[in-house]
């Protein structure tokens, strides 16, 4: 079974709810809250709908940034995209029962989120970087170091022929953002 984490970017409860809903339902097991230019009282009120959808289906529920909604509606973990909020901090703010996410570009980053407890990261590569040689160099080099993070790829778009040669890299995860596919390689 692969891991998917389903970015959810709706700002209102109603759509959050059905696109969790939808997911949830095709047998995903991973929503990741991303309301990134929202206030904490616009985040709670979809965190929470969302956060009980994840409990009926023993699925995961991470919220990306917002450390005080994280912590009210005891959700999972946290995502951490804001160059501001970086993982050691937050790790003391929110302690080891959250787990902690952040993106990597490169093995450099890799090795400084691993220091500061990261439990996995986002590899993405930069936009001029062919994303499979960097995706399989970066585990290569992980590998070699005795790095046991686990690696997700964000995706934009899902295709079963893209996923699967992502994932012949060595990347544990994808993370999808957009429409939902069809899944028929196991969610």
């Amino acid at each position: 079974m692969v891991p998917i984490q389903y970015i959810i970017e709706a700002t209102d409860v109603s759509t959050a709810s059905e696109q969790a809903q939808a997911a949830l339902e095709a047998g995903l097991r991973w929503i990741h809250l991303r309301m990134l230019n929202a206030s904490d009282e616009e985040v709670l009120p979809v965190a929470e709908v969302l956060r009980q959808l994840c409990s009926e289906h023993e699925a995961t529920f991470v919220i990306e940034n917002h450390l005080e909604v994280v912590k009210a509606v005891k959700a999972d973990g946290a995502f951490l995209s804001a160059a501001d909020l970086p993982v050691g901090k937050a790790r003391m703010e929110l302690g080891e029962e959250f787990l902690l996410a952040t993106t990597a570009h490169d093995i450099a980053d890799v090795r400084r989120w691993r220091r500061e407890s990261a439990d996995y990261l986002w590899l993405v590569p930069a936009p001029e970087a062919d994303a499979l040689t960097v995706y399989a160099d970066t585990l290569r080099q992980m590998y070699e170091e005795d790095i046991p993070t686990p690696v997700c790829a964000v995706i934009p778009s899902f295709s079963e022929a893209a996923a699967q040669e992502i994932l012949a890299t060595g990347v544990r995860g994808l993370a999808l953002a957009g429409p939902l596919p069809s899944l028929d390689m196991g969610a």
